[in-house]
Formats: C-alpha cells, sequence, structure tokens
C-alpha cells in the first residue's frame, strides 16, 4: 500500500497509465468494491504496478517509504493519541502510582 500511496502522490506510474489518470480523475476515486464499478480495473492497474514496483524494490527503498509514511501518521496522531492507544487506563494509572512512588522515594519521605 505504501508504494501505491507513494505513486499516487509523485504521479510517478507507467506513461500511459499515468495519462489514464490524468484524464479520468473520477475513475480513480471510485470506490465501489469487488468488480461493480467503472473504477475497478483502472484500480487494479494501478494495485498491480505499485506491487510490481515494490517487489522490485531494494530493502534501503522500503525502509525509506516505511519511515516518511510513519513519521507523517505519527505527525497527523499525535503522541497522546498514540500513548493511549498503547496502553490502557489501567496501564496509565499504574504507569502514575509507580512514577509518584518513585518521587517519593526519592525524597526520603518513606
Amino acid at each position: 500500500m505504501l508504494f501505491l500511496l507513494e505513486k499516487t502522490e509523485q504521479k510517478s506510474f507507467s506513461p500511459e497509465l499515468q495519462a489514464t489518470i490524468n484524464a479520468r480523475p473520477d475513475l480513480v476515486t471510485d470506490t465501489t468494491f469487488f468488480g461493480f464499478g467503472p473504477g475497478h480495473e483502472l484500480r487494479e492497474k494501478m494495485i498491480d504496478e505499485a506491487v510490481a514496483a515494490a517487489k522490485a524494490s531494494s530493502f534501503d527503498e522500503r525502509k525509506r517509504l516505511v519511515h516518511k509514511h510513519y513519521d507523517r501518521f505519527l505527525d497527523k496522531l499525535g503522541f497522546g493519541v498514540l500513548l493511549l492507544a498503547t496502553f490502557g487506563l489501567l496501564d496509565l494509572l499504574w504507569i502514575g502510582l509507580g512514577m509518584s512512588t518513585a518521587w517519593t522515594l526519592g525524597q526520603g519521605r518513606i
């Protein structure tokens, strides 16, 4: 999927496919499933070309794409949402209790 996103953003499909995409943007935005919509064949060509590019790419290229899109995802999502998605409410309460206890022990009040 990352290669499909990258090729769509950079407009780097094959020349004939890119010309079709530019000429008929309504087919690209067609979101029907199971081949019932008019954009199904175009979408299949786009996916096939992205899969071929992914298979032919090097490890460094894949790593660059993952880091680029992961960083963009984190920028949109934010750290707080990621923290809450990773840990549940009780986990965060236990972490807070542990930090509070460590702080109290560090001050020598116990």
